[in-house]
């Protein structure tokens, strides 16, 4: 083997090495984000009365799935949120659908331990319901 291609071949195993170790580091970071994201930025998203506050304008407001967000408020360690449902809509598919925008807004309060829990409450033609989001459920 020549000196050249030890050379060559070297500095190719560590190349290979390298970006192997960055897709490592890519990966752990893309499965950690909302974790880092919690600890390296605590307040960058403002608290949970700031967030109860943006949210509590302009209210109500129709939510995406047709739902109308008629309050929010905090009640101790959860927040509050009152939904009115169209009489048409069914629970579940209502439950997914703000499942997953509550989630947007309440994870990283909810990661970090600033409150319990999400709790939603709904009504629609005579029917009331509620439900919870933790930590747990908003990954």
């Amino acid at each position: 083997m020549s000196m050249v291609s030890h050379f060559f071949g070297r500095k190719l195993f560590r190349a290979r090495e390298l970006s192997l170790g960055a897709a490592a580091a890519m990966a752990l970071v893309a499965y950690f984000h909302d974790d880092i994201g919690a600890i390296a930025f605590p307040n960058a998203l403002g608290s949970v009365d700031d967030t109860v506050l943006r949210l509590s304008t302009d209210l109500p407001r129709m939510m995406p799935g047709g739902s109308t967000l008629e309050a929010v408020e905090r009640a101790g360690d959860r927040v509050v949120l009152s939904h009115a449902l169209p009489p048409e809509r069914p629970v579940r598919e209502a439950y997914r659908e703000l499942a997953a925008n509550l989630c947007e807004d309440w994870r990283p309060h909810l990661r970090r331990g600033e409150i319990a829990a999400v709790e939603t409450r709904y009504h629609r033609s005579g029917q009331d319901g509620v439900f919870y989001l933790n930590s747990r459920q908003c990954r």
